[in-house]
């Protein structure tokens, strides 16, 4: 998946419209649309603000390996299956995460 195609995702993800997320990141919505279609590339100056404007680590917008996409592929697919659940159905899932995966949150 390109840098364009993951930063479209989690925008989407997040419910944030181009406008939004440029102003967020302080960076031009026009320009961050052009980045999501793959006909410009940013340096790592307006990458980082990008990332940091949607709360992702900047390594992820960057990783490329097949491995990585398919673990993107999954988180991609769980975050569907959970976005319409309502939130006592969330804390429920939350709580089986942690035993299951054994975490101490």
């Amino acid at each position: 998946m390109h840098l364009g195609k993951k930063i479209r995702y989690c925008r989407k993800l997040k419910g944030v419209t181009l406008e939004e997320l440029g102003e967020k990141a302080n960076v031009c919505s026009k320009y961050i649309g052009e980045i999501e279609r793959g006909e410009k590339t940013p340096s790592v100056t307006i990458l980082q603000k990008i990332a940091i404007a949607l709360e992702v680590h900047i390594c992820f917008l960057l990783s490329s390996s097949e491995m990585e996409e398919q673990h993107f592929n999954y988180l991609a697919s769980i975050n569907r299956i959970l976005y319409m659940r309502d939130i006592e159905t969330l804390h429920k899932i939350n709580e089986i995460f942690k035993i299951v995966f054994e975490e101490k949150c």
